[in-house]
């Protein structure tokens, strides 16, 4: 449980940094699939950033 929450922190900051902007509510349901999918991957940090780059707030995340 405290792994899941910490890795929750985590992924709400790499993305975060990822977007350019805060998390909203409407990112949340990303995070809890990364958190899940790393799971299954024994929370490697490779799992997170590529979760991170898959995620669909980071794929419709407007270039400036």
């Amino acid at each position: 449980e405290d792994r899941d929450v910490f890795v929750r922190c985590v992924v709400e900051k790499m993305l975060t940094y990822a977007l350019g902007r805060g998390i909203t509510y409407k990112d949340m349901p990303a995070v809890r699939k990364v958190v899940q999918d790393a799971r299954g991957r024994d929370f490697r940090f490779s799992s997170l950033v590529l979760g991170v780059v898959k995620s669909t707030p980071f794929q419709l995340k407007e270039a400036k």
